[in-house]
């Protein structure tokens, strides 16, 4: 990933462990750019997971839907440990280069 992509505002979907093959993936709906007046949906993808640790506060994403209960997020560069914050929450995910489709 050449350049952090913004997650601020996006909206948590779904989240998925593939503990066989150790992929970890977040389905989002995000803005595109600062200036976007949509979201899309994108997903969120951890290959070669070594660990993931965290906490998620189901009603706290919800009642954050409306704005967005994405707060930030400070992916690796290259194999290292990727953090992202929620409304309510926090994941830490020690993986491969987090990639955005």
């Amino acid at each position: 990933m050449p350049e952090k992509v913004n997650l601020h505002d996006a909206n948590v979907e779904s989240v998925e462990i593939d503990a066989i093959n150790r992929i970890f993936r977040i389905r989002i709906d995000r803005y595109v750019s600062d200036d976007s007046r949509e979201r899309v949906q994108s997903t969120v993808e951890f290959k070669n997971v070594q660990s993931f640790s965290g906490t998620l506060n189901l009603m706290e994403l919800v009642s954050h839907a409306r704005f967005g209960n994405v707060a930030d997020w400070e992916p690796s560069m290259g194999f290292g440990l990727s953090y992202l914050y929620f409304a309510g929450g926090v994941f830490s995910v020690h993986s491969d280069e987090p990639v955005i489709f």
